[in-house]
Order: C-alpha cells, then sequence, then structure tokens
C-alpha cells in the first residue's frame, strides 16, 4: 500500500512538472509567434496570397487583375510624320506667307536648293506644302529625294554661211548696202537694270518708251474697269478660253471674257487675248487656236492674241512632253492664229523658255515674258511684253493682279500705240 501511494505520489508530481514547464515555454514563445515570426519548421498549405505576398505591403510582383500604371504597348500620343525632303525644280520659286497664289511673297527658292516639307495640304487640286520660310507650290517641288541635275544648255543651231568666190580681177569698192535687220533671228536683252526705274508698282524702262498695262481672267470677277483706266492702265490681255489640265483636255470659254471685253473697250482700254493651252499635239494647238478666233471673232480685238502654254506636275497631260514636240505646238498655234489675219504671240514663263521652247524657231512671233521677284528684266532675249508681278494692286480690281509692261521700239505693239 506504501508502494502504491509513493506511486502515486511521483505521478501527481510529474504531471504538475509538466504543467509548469508547459507554462514556461508559453510565457516565452508567446510573444515571438504575437510578432509574426515564423520558423523554418513551419508548415501548412500555401495560398496564391502567401505566395507573393510581401511584409512591406508591395504587391507588384504578385498577379493582378486590374490595371497597372506600368508601360502598355498601344502609344500615349499619336505618332508626328517626319518631314519630307524635296528640292526645287523652277528657277525661282516664290514663297507665300498663306497657301495661295494671292498670298504675300515672303521669300524665295532657287532651282535645285533642298527644302523640308513640314506639311501638305491640297487647295482646288493644287498641292501645297509648308516649310520653314512658309508656303510654297509643290507642283515646282521633287520630291522623289533626287538632287535634280544641272540643266544641260542646248547650243543654238548655226547656219553655214555661203561662201563666195573671190574675184580674180580687182573691182573698184563701192559701199555694200546693209540688209535690214532680220526678223527670223532673235536680238540679245538690250537692258540692263540701270534702265529700269519703279513708280510705286509700276516699272517702267528709262531707254525706251513703255506702256503699263495688266492681264484677268475669271479670277477677277467685277472689275470697274473706269477706275483702272483712271490708275494709268492703258491696256488689257484678257483670258478667252483654256483646255483643261484633266487628260480629256475639255475646251472651254472663259466665263468673264465677254464681261471684261465690254467693260474694258467701255473704258477706252486696248484689248487683247491669250488662251491657256495644254495642247500635246500639233492638231490640238491648232484646235485651240480654233477655238480662241471663233471667241473674239466679230470684237475689236487691239492687241495680239497669244498662246499660254504651261505644264504642271500635278496632271500627267503635258508634264514630260518633249522640248521639240512643245516647240511644234506652239508654233501651230501662232501659225493658225496669224493665217486668220491676227499677230500671234507666244506667252511663256522662264521656265519654259530654259526648259520647254527652241526659241529660235519661234522668233517670228511677239514674246510675252514672265519673270517675277526682280526689278529689271532678266531675259536672254529681247521681248515684247514683260509681266514682272502677280501681285499687283489696281484700283478698281479686288485681290491682286497681274502686271505687264510693253517695250514699244521695234515691237509689234508699235503700230498700237502710236502717238
Amino acid at each position: 500500500m506504501k508502494l502504491n501511494y509513493r506511486m502515486q505520489a511521483l505521478f501527481a508530481s510529474a504531471i504538475q512538472l509538466g504543467v509548469l514547464l508547459s507554462l514556461a515555454m508559453l510565457l516565452v514563445v508567446g510573444p515571438i509567434y504575437a510578432e509574426g515570426e515564423t520558423t523554418p519548421s513551419q508548415t501548412g498549405s500555401f495560398t496564391e496570397e502567401t505566395l507573393f505576398s510581401d511584409p512591406t505591403g508591395d504587391t507588384t510582383d504578385g498577379p493582378t487583375d486590374g490595371p497597372t500604371d506600368g508601360p502598355t504597348d498601344a502609344p500615349t500620343t499619336p505618332p508626328t510624320a517626319p518631314p519630307k525632303i524635296g528640292y526645287i525644280i523652277a528657277n525661282s520659286l516664290n514663297v507665300r506667307e498663306t497657301p495661295s497664289t494671292t498670298g504675300k511673297v515672303v521669300d524665295y527658292y532657287v532651282y535645285a536648293e533642298k527644302v523640308l516639307i513640314l506639311e501638305e495640304i491640297g487647295i482646288n487640286g493644287t498641292p501645297w506644302g509648308k516649310t520653314d520660310k512658309g508656303w510654297i507650290c509643290l507642283t515646282y517641288v521633287d520630291m522623289s529625294g533626287k538632287v535634280p541635275q544641272p540643266k544641260p544648255t542646248e547650243p543654238k543651231p548655226t547656219e553655214p554661211k555661203p561662201t563666195t568666190p573671190k574675184p580674180t580681177i580687182p573691182k573698184p569698192t563701192e559701199p555694200k548696202p546693209t540688209d535690214p535687220p532680220s526678223d527670223s533671228k532673235l536680238e540679245d536683252n538690250p537692258f540692263k537694270s540701270s534702265d529700269f526705274t519703279k513708280n510705286g508698282q509700276f516699272i517702267t524702262c528709262k531707254k525706251e518708251k513703255t506702256v503699263i498695262g495688266i492681264d484677268v481672267s475669271r479670277w477677277q470677277e467685277d472689275i470697274d474697269w473706269e477706275k483702272v483706266k483712271a490708275a494709268g492702265i492703258d491696256y488689257v490681255m484678257i483670258r478667252a478660253g483654256l483646255r483643261s489640265t484633266a487628260k480629256a483636255g475639255k475646251l472651254s470659254t472663259d466665263a468673264y471674257v465677254e464681261k471684261h471685253y465690254q467693260g474694258a473697250k467701255a473704258a477706252g482700254l486696248k484689248v487683247g487675248f491669250y488662251f491657256y493651252s495644254q495642247a500635246k499635239t500639233v492638231a490640238e494647238a491648232k484646235e485651240e487656236a480654233r477655238y480662241l478666233l471663233n471667241i473674239v471673232k466679230g470684237w475689236d480685238v487691239d492687241l495680239p492674241l497669244a498662246c499660254d502654254w504651261e505644264y504642271s506636275k500635278t496632271t500627267d497631260r503635258v508634264y514630260g512632253l518633249s522640248r521639240r514636240r512643245v516647240t511644234d505646238c506652239v508654233k501651230a498655234f501662232c501659225d493658225t492664229i496669224k493665217a486668220a489675219g491676227y499677230d500671234p504671240m507666244i506667252y511663256c514663263a522662264r521656265y519654259i523658255v530654259a526648259e520647254k521652247l527652241y526659241m529660235e524657231e519661234l522668233a517670228d512671233y511677239a514674246l510675252w515674258y514672265a519673270d517675277y521677284n526682280s526689278s529689271y528684266l532678266r531675259s536672254e532675249f529681247r521681248v515684247d511684253m514683260w509681266q514682272y508681278s502677280c501681285t499687283g494692286r489696281v484700283s478698281g480690281i479686288k485681290g491682286n493682279v497681274d502686271l505687264n509692261v510693253i517695250f514699244l521700239e521695234n515691237s509689234v505693239f508699235s503700230k498700237y500705240f502710236k502717238d
């Protein structure tokens, strides 16, 4: 009985010791677990939350169903088109303040000059481009990226001089008669810069008598011709008709030709006409000349009838025609006008003379020469009329108008302007 009693007492003591040890362990370990510490032996199943959690609270490395602030593949702003490179293919190209032929001229580019096109727009079928200087017409800009080659100069055809055998018997010397100047040969430009003077916007020549005039079309609608006459204008060249630049090349009459004719004649101005040509064959050139003759039939025409042949890269109707073909077309037009009893005249800009016409073959016809941005005539040849501005201002006309000056000496115009 004593043994059993002692064993029972020992057993009870062991239980009490175990309880005390357990309490001691709780007192030591409990605060550690309460602070979030873990032990290497911690076990249990891992969840998505525990796998990507971070004590700092940052969960950027974990999966998320919501949007993030990180970069995406979509651009935040639309891409900007890079500037295009072009080269000027006109001898001189105006830079304007606005994309319009009536815009103020603020600068100019020269042939083969490189330009950066920052913006492109189209106005009434004409392409315009913005550069660091202003707006230019892209018709005269090569956008292929190739630098234009220097323009080749074509030698003038020379005629062999007839040779005469030397006389074997001396003859008395007599004064040789001088031959009159031939109309079939071009005369050199007799003027230098100091020969011209500018009164306001009108240019005149100090070396010989000149007459001031304008040219108009449907772009100048309602004109007070009495005010035009009072402003010092003596004549006007009126656009009578045109051929379309489209492939079909339809012929049409200028909508204001008769109104301009009646008003100018009533105000006492001398009147001539021109036709905007897009002829690419001799047959088409003759057709245009007959069309012009039909328009002015029965009218009192004071001045020549002119062929205004032009080309533009914006249309492929006549662009790229050879110099030979263009010369033949212009000559056929003028021959048809002359055969009808009128004086023919050729209107051409500097680039047309330089690139598209054999001028020696056209020397029989009056020459109306267009060259802007200069206070003096820069033509290689003597001309009959010079269009020196497309931004003129004349009382009685709203907006811009072309200004011209006629040279009367050795000119077809001398018979029209007699004192």
